[in-house]
């Protein structure tokens, strides 16, 4: 299948970008960090890297960092709001289930408001993202903060008003999310020096369903 040649590609792209950055790998047995990100490069499907076991501290506790007084964008955030699991991926138009490939991927998404009656005061919105694949390969990221935008996410985005930026993770990577028929999620994870994007479509893990 054409797309095991995809995985070096990545992995190369991906070193790059985390060459640059500040991130800790920590090796088996190692069970505390600095309190940095702590991220392993995720292979695609066919990948050919050896496992590596990470352990991070737990996400959940932390507040959602940064804040907005943009209140046309707050009204966004209930699409977002809660959890989500990844169902298919995608590079270069060559499609695969996630399960098929043992590979797995969480999102969670928590508001944080201190807007008053009034209208005074400032809303924000975190976001907890979690990736392994069938070689033990972990990437986590934590309290990621949501950035709200105008427009689509792509050209031909079924959503046409909005996308958001998860920002607080690797140099050089850029996650966005975007929600289509309010409860289907598109993730498109971009390695800027090699301009190579992974798709993730996503569906609700919690049990949610929003409707007009």
């Amino acid at each position: 299948m054409k797309r095991r040649w995809y995985p070096l590609a990545l992995l190369l792209a991906l070193a790059v970008s985390l060459t640059a950055c500040q991130v800790e790998f920590i090796p088996r047995g190692q069970p505390e960090n600095n309190g940095g990100t702590t991220i392993d490069t995720p292979p695609l499907p066919g990948g050919n890297t050896d496992p590596v076991d990470v352990t991070d501290p737990v996400g959940g506790d932390e507040e959602p960092s940064g804040g907005s007084t943009d209140y046309t964008m707050e009204k966004y955030r209930r699409y977002l709001e809660g959890e989500w699991a990844g169902v298919e991926g995608e590079i270069e138009g060559d499609r695969y289930k996630l399960a098929d490939e043992e590979m797995s991927l969480t999102l969670t998404f928590m508001s944080a408001d201190g807007v008053t009656e009034d209208g005074h005061g400032t809303w924000s919105m975190g976001a907890w993202y979690e990736y392994t694949d069938s070689y033990g390969n972990h990437e986590k990221l934590d309290g990621l903060h949501v950035e709200f935008h105008k427009g689509p996410m792509y050209y031909g985005c079924a959503n046409e008003e909005w996308y958001a930026e998860l920002v607080g993770g690797p140099e050089n990577v850029e996650y966005t999310v975007t929600v289509i028929d309010n409860n289907y999620l598109e993730l498109y994870r971009y390695v800027k020096d090699s301009a190579m994007v992974w798709f993730v479509s996503c569906e609700r893990s919690d049990g949610r369903w929003i409707e007009e």
